[in-house]
């Protein structure tokens, strides 16, 4: 008991948030490797209030001087690493960050964790217009490759902006 070396509450706190700052900006550096990685720890981060016992007012502050990202990439990689949490790190991040945000809403919907993997596949292997058409499907959508494409024109005044569909009816 002699040699222990007695820590304050809020200075544990301090060196627990510093230790998170150091794993996230390490997962960050990691490339696509770090999603689930850095979602974990941004939301352990959050949860513990790092920003505070790091001397921020708030948290978009912290995650802009920290890590260079906005609040909401911030909560896109918490929401990543809870909907897709159950998946090997390697498939997620072959999948990428951009693709997953846009899967999000469709994922939080499915029943079960195959379903969800399944779209993550998708997400890997399917070229970016097959990838959107089957997502529009899955939301209820016409996908483009299934349209009929109805087209029509409508014409714009340089001027004031008035505007007028080909068949002549106003549409302000």
């Amino acid at each position: 008991m002699a040699n222990e070396i007695m820590v304050e509450p809020k200075e544990r706190l301090a060196i627990e948030a510093h230790n998170r700052r150091v794993k996230i900006k390490q997962a960050i550096e990691n490339g696509t490797a770090w999603l689930l990685e850095a979602g974990r720890l941004i939301l352990e981060s959050v949860e513990n209030k790092d920003y505070l016992a790091l001397g921020y007012q708030n948290q978009n502050d912290y995650f802009k001087a920290e890590y260079n990202i906005g609040l909401s990439t911030a909560h896109n990689l918490m929401d990543i690493w809870e909907v897709f949490k159950f998946l090997p790190p390697k498939k997620v991040a072959k999948a990428g960050y951009t693709r997953l945000v846009r899967l999000l809403p469709i994922a939080r919907q499915l029943k079960n964790q195959d379903q969800i993997s399944e779209w993550v596949d998708k997400a890997i292997e399917l070229p970016a217009g097959e990838f959107e058409n089957a997502m529009k499907e899955a939301k209820g959508k016409t996908p483009s490759d299934m349209c009929n494409h109805e087209f029509k024109t409508i014409l714009v005044c340089k001027k004031c902006g008035f505007r007028v569909v080909k068949d002549g009816t106003d549409d302000d």
